[in-house]
């Protein structure tokens, strides 16, 4: 079957993430081959700044590639970041992730926030919490349970990011998580689990049995 008979039928399924990339940009000669120069870009979750910036180097000065491609990711990064909307029912870590992945993806600083959730486990609001200094995030349960209180919330999803790229959780982020958990119970608010998002990877203290 041609690649335009596989467009036509919609068999998204038979094309690598970057020929997708080439098709919906409509790319051909020089801006196919700067790409493929790049080597795997795993879709577009791989494509940062860094990327952007190579690539310029392989095409022409004028070129909008870099340009289209970014544009191209804004769209994924919204679409992403709206999936997990007011009553969506949180469902495992993998749902925050996939929610969060690019917003801080290239965060220079740690950020951490909550996910306020209902007694049906749906999504009632997301709060931020406190912006810190890379690699330090400084993180009370006044702060994380003062809006989980106003908003009548029954369980919460803690989540923060590795600037560093690195969601291996540290001493530091062991000490909190367990303080909020017992916190949660004082208050009867449940912390079902802390997420740490690396680039692309994250860790889940519920999945790993830590809470």
């Amino acid at each position: 079957m041609s690649t335009t008979d596989l467009v036509r039928k919609e068999h998204w399924d038979q094309f690598e993430d970057i020929d997708l990339i080439v098709s919906i940009l409509s790319l051909e000669g020089e801006g196919k081959g700067a790409l493929g120069e790049l080597g795997e870009l795993d879709a577009l979750k791989s494509l940062d700044r860094n990327k952007l910036i190579e690539l310029q180097k392989h095409v022409d000065a004028h070129s909008d590639l870099p340009t289209k491609l970014s544009q191209l990711k804004e769209i994924c990064r919204r679409y992403a970041e709206k999936r997990l909307k007011p009553s969506t029912q949180y469902r495992s870590s993998g749902d925050i992730f996939e929610h969060l992945r690019e917003q801080f993806r290239e965060a220079p600083q740690e950020q951490f926030l909550v996910v306020l959730l209902d007694n049906k486990h749906r999504v009632l609001e997301e709060v931020n919490v406190t912006q810190g200094l890379l690699n330090k995030s400084l993180v009370h349960p006044r702060e994380v349970f003062a809006r989980a209180v106003e908003a009548r919330a029954a369980a919460l999803v803690c989540v923060h990011n590795h600037p560093s790229g690195d969601p291996e959780p540290s001493p530091e982020d062991h000490r909190i998580t367990e303080r909020l958990v017992e916190s949660g119970k004082l208050i009867g608010i449940q912390v079902l689990d802390h997420v740490v998002i690396g680039r692309d990877r994250y860790f889940s203290f519920a999945d790993k049995g830590l809470l």
